[in-house]
């Protein structure tokens, strides 16, 4: 096994990441269902929560001052999301999960990173937040064992976001609207997951699930974390992308 399926005493996390429309949700899901070492759905443990706000809080005010949680929008939702952040990544990196098995992190701390890095786009948070929490983050990759990213053509996307139940921002919305803002989330995916690549041999499995089936794609994620776990390096991670 490798280093960090090690040290979580043979607990493997894996962080499934999609652009909308992808069919992420599905799989994660459906992972869970179908895989009998995978652990419960995870949660971060609250008891952490107050020494996040401690470290967090003060670190701030010490490096950007207390303007940059003052602000009762930005400030107070901004230190609210790096709390959350500096809580998780504690908690995978240290916690003793029960048993052995899988954890599949659905919104896992690398969907944190892009989601406050476009809330800081938008002027919704403050500039420090996405960058500490993605510091953060490169600091603490050991314990992640293995990121899986789905992905398809554009338009096939587009018709999955309009006709799916689910509500979403983008969802009736005009083609060029949600164009750009698929474009926009696949680039911030892109730069943070080739940041993690420099700073460690992570290389993640893109799929497309616009040309591979349901099935499929269950199969090759179920293939290439065996493979991870097994210490094979991943030599060719795209399969079937554009």
């Amino acid at each position: 096994m490798t280093r960090s399926t090690d040290s979580r005493q043979g607990t493997t996390i894996v962080e499934i990441l999609g652009l909308a429309g992808s069919g992420k949700s599905t799989a994660w899901q459906r992972l869970q269902d179908s895989w009998d070492e995978v652990l419960p759905t995870y949660r971060v443990d609250r008891r952490l929560l107050l020494g996040a706000i401690l470290r967090v809080s003060y670190g701030t005010v010490a490096r950007e001052g207390f303007a940059a949680i003052r602000d009762p929008t930005g400030g107070f939702q901004g230190l609210r999301l790096a709390i959350h952040m500096d809580a998780m990544l504690r908690d995978l990196s240290e916690r003793r999960f029960s048993g052995k098995g899988l954890l599949f992190l659905d919104q896992g701390p690398i969907f944190n990173c892009v989601s406050a890095s476009r809330l800081a786009d938008l002027g919704h948070v403050h500039d420090w937040v996405p960058s500490f929490m993605r510091e953060q983050l490169l600091d603490r990759l050991d314990f992640l064992e293995s990121i899986v990213f789905l992905d398809a053509e554009p338009r096939i996307l587009l018709d999955r976001i309009q006709v799916r139940e689910q509500q979403h921002q983008i969802k009736g919305r005009d083609e060029s609207t949600m164009l750009s803002f698929l474009e926009d989330y696949r680039a911030r995916y892109t730069r943070i997951l080739d940041e993690i690549g420099a700073r460690r041999e992570l290389a993640p499995l893109h799929l497309d699930t616009g040309q591979n089936g349901p099935e499929e794609i269950l199969e090759l994620i179920r293939e290439h974390i065996r493979r991870r776990m097994e210490g094979v390096p991943v030599t060719d991670p795209s399969d079937g992308m554009p």
